[in-house]
């Protein structure tokens, strides 16, 4: 039995960080490559690839596995390797049609004005209007509607007339309108 339960390479979701990794001298970067090949033979959580402008792109799950790689390049293969900051890999993933439904429901329920739904490759863009009060409701429970898979973003874009009874809320504080109330309140502030 391996790490995915039955046989074959462990299922670990795609990492989401990538580097390029350089040979500290210029003259060992063939040497460097090969041994990324030969490491990434070794352990399937090692994924390698070119690098646009030379070098080799690494695919780590973290920066601690970046260190371990430069251990073993350098004491294994005597390679001192120079990595580049890790930068985040931007994985857009699909929706499945099932879950469609239920996330555009949701805002509508909300108050949203949604747009129509645009089939983007494999994903879906929903495109429309939320009450700021209602973002973040609704962003709590995107993951649950989409299995995890829905982004969200978002931005201010003005201000609309209050549809139904405007919101209200209770004073914090004294009442300017009301001198008694608002004299109270000051008398507390202050003594």
């Amino acid at each position: 039995m391996t790490a995915d339960g039955l046989h074959g390479r462990p299922r670990f979701p795609p990492p989401t960080l990538e580097t390029v990794v350089r040979a500290r001298r210029p003259d060992q970067a063939a040497r460097l490559h090969t041994a990324l090949l030969a490491l990434a033979e070794q352990d399937p959580l090692i994924s390698t690839r070119p690098a646009v402008g030379g070098g080799t792109s690494e695919l780590p799950y973290g920066e601690v596995q970046k260190e371990v790689i430069a251990a073993v390049l350098r004491d294994d293969f005597g390679v001192e390797a120079v990595f580049a900051p890790s930068r985040i890999v931007c994985l857009e993933r699909e929706i499945p049609a099932d879950v469609l439904g239920p996330v555009t429901a949701r805002p509508a329920a909300l108050g949203a004005h949604l747009r129509d739904p645009v089939r983007e490759d494999s994903s879906w863009l929903l495109a429309g209007d939320l009450p700021a009060r209602r973002v973040d409701r609704f962003t709590r429970q995107l993951p649950c509607l989409s299995h995890g898979e829905g982004v969200w973003w978002s931005q201010p874009s003005g201000d609309r007339p209050v549809s139904g009874p405007a919101p209200t809320r209770e004073r914090s504080d004294g009442n300017p309108l009301n001198r008694q109330e608002y004299l109270r309140h000051l008398a507390q502030r202050t003594g």
